[in-house]
């Protein structure tokens, strides 16, 4: 069974991937203070988020996947810490080397 605070996470976290203007990120290191708990994974198969990060905050303009990171949390949209437990994790993303290969696993997220 899926547990409520795992599944309640996911639903917020894909609200706020196709609600938000541009994906700019902070990484937390701290998981409490953190938004989403990500997984990264070696493994495009498991993945249910391929992500690409840009140098250029505007590209990452309503592109799903293609994230700008941030030094400043208050100019983030999405805080998120970086978590070593895939089952601990809210979502898992693949790093991919082009934007256009950026975005959902399937056309729409599988939550």
């Amino acid at each position: 069974m899926i547990n409520m605070k795992y599944l309640m996470s996911l639903i917020i976290f894909i609200i706020v991937i196709f609600t938000i203007n541009s994906q700019v990120v902070f990484i937390e290191k701290n998981p409490h203070l953190a938004d989403f708990r990500v997984k990264v994974t070696d493994n495009r198969h498991i993945a249910d988020l391929f992500v690409h990060v840009t140098t250029n905050q505007h590209r990452a303009k309503r592109v799903d996947g293609l994230w700008y990171y941030t030094n400043n949390r208050h100019r983030a949209d999405i805080v998120i810490y970086f978590e070593n437990n895939r089952h601990r994790a809210d979502i898992v993303i693949y790093f991919v080397n082009y934007p256009s290969m950026a975005g959902w696993k399937s056309n729409k997220p599988k939550y």
